[in-house]
């Protein structure tokens, strides 16, 4: 017998799956790929909250004793996060035309993804987590759901940068940004923000083409 895959997945509305039936989510999509793929039951939290920027993430990482067991024991992790810390930016700067608050809004950003990791790091390796373990990690970058907008481009290209050094083997950045190229049309549903069934299913497919770097070695075992 194989062991489970304990799957957690942090994030806000991509990871809930706002606008799709439960089974038509990023996060279902993806648990029944990584079972085929693997041969393994995957046991899943879906830890998503619509609305959830990175410090309200970080605020529930901090003090959900719950989520905290969850990502201790966690073979693989997914985080959705900063579309709301830039939308919420975005609608500022459409008030007032101040750049700053763009600027402003991708500081905290920068910073809340650095401790958002510092945070993983340290619940999985206080007591009760398995330190031989490694991190295994899809993050998912923003894709653009208003391209005729011509300034969205450089602000999310600008916050998807700051994934890019938490790279390894393991930690990879799914790249969402590009796999919606071009295809909004087909993949955004009826609130033009949100994807729709086959979006997520998408996002989900691009998380799988990755591969499973670190739990494979694990089902051989």
């Amino acid at each position: 017998m194989k062991p489970p895959l304990y799957y957690v997945a942090l994030g806000d509305s991509l990871t809930e799956g706002y606008g799709v039936a439960a089974e038509d989510s990023f996060v279902a999509a993806y648990s029944r790929l990584m079972e085929s793929a693997l041969g393994r039951q995957a046991v899943v939290l879906n830890a998503g909250v619509t609305g959830d920027t990175t410090s309200d993430i970080l605020h529930r990482m901090s003090t959900n004793v719950d989520l905290r067991q969850a990502i201790r024991q966690a073979d693989l992790i997914s985080l959705t996060a900063g579309g709301n810390d830039l939308l919420g930016a975005a609608r500022e700067f459409l008030l007032n035309r101040d750049p700053q608050v763009l600027k402003a809004a991708l500081r905290l950003f920068t910073i809340n993804i650095r401790r958002i990791f510092e945070s993983i790091g340290h619940i999985r390796s206080a007591s009760g987590g398995d330190g031989n373990k490694p991190l295994v990690m899809r993050i998912l970058n923003l894709y653009n759901p208003f391209p005729i907008i011509e300034e969205t481009e450089y602000w999310i290209e600008r916050f998807n940068r700051e994934w890019l050094p938490y790279e390894t083997p393991y930690v990879r950045v799914v790249h969402v940004y590009e796999a919606f190229q071009y295809r909004t049309d087909d993949l955004i549903g009826e609130d033009m923000v949100h994807p729709n069934a086959l979006g997520y299913r998408t996002m989900a497919e691009a998380a799988h083409a990755l591969g499973y770097a670190g739990l494979e070695d694990e089902t051989k075992a």
